[in-house]
């Protein structure tokens, strides 16, 4: 065998010995941000040296004995499928096929798009910690971007008690912060989720999308701003070509981190609602809208305005009503992501 190949082959572990197996792991099912201890039971792990879960390795790792690994979850961005367990031995890698699975909001069904300030590398910067760019993580390669003078500021800092950080923080004092995208329309349905601070002031949007020329049509999702009924700061949400727009705010906002969902359409079926902690504070006696907007988008986005500062992270757009059950899922997966005191 050549030199270089024999190099190789002694650096790529054996097949497992006969023997080694594993028969378990409890829980087999996580969010895909980590954080979870977990137990593996088989055979053959004396001698262990990592242990993966898909494509994350686990964290605290312990050799019980030859048949028990004890770990915590790392974060992974995995796709819904079952992922295989592999214990890394001196002997060979033992493998368990599809026998762990990953929670995300990719789990459910027309996922349109997703921005998650917890993974930094989904961030891009500029200078002091301007954010140029936040990538899309929905699959649909719709990432958010800022003009020169627009941009962001990306912080190291999350609500009280999350299990991870970081914010995306628009701070308008100096001019409007805007990250936008021209890649998407609005729906006929639409359910929002958002983890956002309102820090001072009354006017952030987490989503506009307008026709080029005509302002009023499009779709919004946010407070203050379009269609300000007199009660300020309150939430919005509309969906068509304006005839409905005015008094869908509702709700005076509270200062400090929230848990929102924004739920509606057009059509006598999607009556809008808007929810804070998971209950609802509002749900309107009609749709009001005429329609939805088919044209081109020249501006989807996030913002701020006014001199008001506020700071988002993360923001969850399915472009369908989804049901009861369906909701209940993103906000405890969001709950538990960001600090367990949301709902």
């Amino acid at each position: 065998m050549p030199r270089a190949l024999g190099s190789l082959a002694r650096r790529i572990p054996d097949a497992a010995p006969p023997g080694a197996f594993i028969t378990s792991i409890t829980p087999n099912t996580d969010y895909d941000f980590g954080g979870t201890a977990v137990t593996i039971v088989g055979a053959g792990f004396t001698g262990a040296t990592s242990v993966g879960v898909g494509s994350a390795l686990l964290t605290s790792l312990v050799v019980v004995d030859d048949n028990t690994i004890t770990g915590v979850t790392g974060d992974a961005d995995e796709p819904t499928v079952a992922v295989n367990v592999n214990v890394s031995t001196p002997s060979g890698v033992i493998t368990g096929y599809s026998m762990f699975t990953y929670w995300s909001p990719k789990s459910l069904s027309n996922l349109a798009h997703w921005l998650d300030a917890h993974l930094s590398v989904t961030i891009t910067q500029v200078g002091f910690g301007d954010v140029s760019r936040w990538n899309d993580r929905s699959g649909n390669s719709r990432d958010v971007f800022a003009a020169s003078g627009e941009e962001p500021k990306f912080l190291a800092t999350a609500p009280p008690g999350s299990v991870v950080g970081n914010t995306v923080e628009f701070d308008d004092s100096t001019g409007t912060k805007w990250l936008k995208t021209d890649t998407f329309n609005a729906a006929d349905a639409y359910t929002v989720f958002t983890v956002s601070n309102r820090v001072t002031g009354t006017n952030t949007v987490f989503y506009e999308h307008v026709s080029p020329g005509v302002p009023t049509k499009g779709f919004e999702v946010g407070y203050g701003s379009v269609g300000d009924s007199g009660v300020s700061p309150t939430y919005d949400t509309y969906l068509g070509d304006g005839s409905g727009i005015s008094g869908q705010n509702v709700s005076t906002i509270n200062t400090g981190w929230e848990l929102l969902r924004f739920r509606g359409g057009t059509g006598s079926s999607f009556t809008p609602e808007i929810f804070q902690g998971g209950s609802l504070v509002s749900s309107f006696s009609s749709d009001g809208f005429a329609g939805a907007d088919s044209g081109t988008s020249d501006g989807l986005g996030i913002f701020g305005g006014g001199g008001d500062v506020a700071q988002h992270c993360e923001i969850i757009y399915y472009d369908r009503k989804l049901s009861d059950a369906d909701c209940d899922l993103v906000e405890a997966y969001l709950d538990a992501k960001w600090g367990g005191a949301l709902i």
